[in-house]
């Protein structure tokens, strides 16, 4: 199996990576707990993989927990994540 490299940009990066339209998915704040899910702040070396695997769920349930993900390989270091746990 492939795994992503994680890879740091900045603003402008994003915005050049992304057309000017999609961000990085995750958010810049903290997120309030939910019930069924883990709040995880993503690090400089998370993959969605490698946090899909820790949790024992799928990148598939975390993309549908998070619907700003748009691409897989775009996750910004200190953002965060729900993660289901369920």
């Amino acid at each position: 199996m492939e795994e992503n490299k994680v890879v740091e940009l900045n603003e402008e990066e994003m915005d050049d990576v992304a057309g000017g339209k999609v961000r990085a998915g995750g958010s810049k704040n903290p997120l309030a707990p939910k019930a069924g899910y883990a709040v995880h702040k993503i690090t400089a070396t998370d993959t969605l993989i490698r946090i899909a695997n820790k949790y024992g769920t799928t990148v598939a349930k975390i993309m549908a927990a998070n619907p700003s993900i748009k691409d897989k390989n775009l996750i910004r270091t200190g953002y965060y994540l729900y993660v289901p746990t369920k």
